[in-house]
């Protein structure tokens, strides 16, 4: 008894054990999205002083349930990862967000159809759902783009954004830089494409990304999109564009750099690439490794249980029972005969034992 106890109580402790596994691997490995975008379009047209006009349309799909959405507008234009930028030029090389009403709006749609939403932004220290200033009042070359639907937002949509960064482009000795960080946050993006439109005869521009990213160049015009995603970073999207330093007229003493920056920059780039790409196959490897230990213990659990099951059932007398010969045919006439002589002896023994009883009484 003490023994199918103590099998009971394994069995039980392992199921435990395996349910826990699963569920805490599943919470670990899965990664919880509450939207994704089915594709993104970006388009950049630069004018004459530097100062772009950005478009984005998002075809995004909300997996839970909500009534707001959040959209940060980056525009520092000179990362600070850059080790050949020095600072003392830095300090005034920065761009300005244009609060101008008709350089910026946002729009929601469902099926071609706009809907109706409370418009929020940063700048205006607008307020969001839960009556907090939208962006914070930290942020350093930041504004966010908010709004609200007095509808559950649900399935797929669509969502336009318009907003003006002027001087953003960055005049250099031999030649100008676009650099934009568009994505910065945690989000699914399966197809990004992007175009830039200057407003003078370049010649072919050059484009980078840490992404990989293929591009064309056409009628003064640059397409580019993303072939693939690095999984290290598929939350973070920057684009670099260089072209003509002579294509833009360019008179601000502060939005221009004093030296010549395009063969660092494309220096920068190709090592920022192979970082990229080295990081990228050593995050795969260790998915793969994560993935086999994972099955590796499900089926040791397994084993286990299976074990501790069937020696339950061995002890139990419920599999692998001995086999056990009938008495009938292994007793021959001769101890019959004696079993029967002895079965009538003890029959006289036990009426002898009653007369004398009987008499006594």
């Amino acid at each position: 008894m003490k023994n199918k106890r103590i099998l009971i109580i394994g069995i039980v402790i392992n199921i435990v054990l395996l349910l826990a596994f699963l569920i805490g691997t599943s919470f670990i490995t899965k990664e919880k999205l509450k939207e994704k975008v089915n594709s993104l379009d970006v388009e950049v047209d630069i004018t004459n002083d530097g100062t772009i006009l950005v478009t984005e349309d998002w075809d995004i799909e909300f997996l839970e349930e909500t009534n707001e959405y959040y959209r940060n507008i980056y525009y520092h234009k000179l990362e600070a990862t850059n080790p050949f930028i020095e600072a003392d030029e830095v300090n005034n090389n920065i761009a300005t967000f244009s609060t101008i009403p008709s350089t910026y709006e946002q729009k929601l749609f469902k099926d071609g159809k706009e809907i109706n939403i409370e418009k929020g932004y940063s700048f205006n220290h607008d307020l969001d759902r839960d009556g907090n200033i939208i962006g914070g009042i930290d942020r350093v070359n930041l504004e966010v783009f908010y709004f609200k639907s007095e509808e559950v937002l649900l399935g797929n949509y669509q969502i336009k954004y318009k907003y003006k960064l002027e001087q953003f482009v960055t005049h250099y000795l031999d030649c100008n830089e676009l650099s934009l960080l568009l994505i910065q946050e945690p989000i699914k993006i399966e197809k990004l494409n992007f175009s830039v439109n200057f407003p003078n005869p370049i010649s072919k521009p050059f484009a980078y990304s840490n992404q990989e990213l293929s591009s064309t160049f056409s009628e003064n015009s640059l397409n580019a999109s993303v072939t693939s995603f690095y999984s290290l970073d598929n939350d973070y999207f920057r684009l670099r564009v260089l072209f003509d330093k002579d294509s833009l007229a360019i008179s601000n003493p502060n939005h221009m750099m004093s030296f010549n920056a395009f063969n660092e920059l494309e220096s920068y780039e190709a090592r920022q690439q192979e970082i990229n790409k080295t990081k990228d196959l050593l995050s795969v490897d260790q998915a793969k490794t994560k993935t086999a230990v994972y099955i590796i213990n499900i089926v040791l659990v397994v084993l286990v249980i299976l074990i501790m099951i069937i020696t339950y059932l061995y002890f139990e007398n419920i599999i692998f029972r001995p086999k056990v010969i009938s008495k009938a045919t292994s007793i021959n006439e001769s101890l019959l005969d004696s079993s029967l002589i002895l079965d009538s002896f003890l029959k006289k023994r036990h009426f002898l034992g009653l007369i004398k009883k009987m008499e006594l009484n």
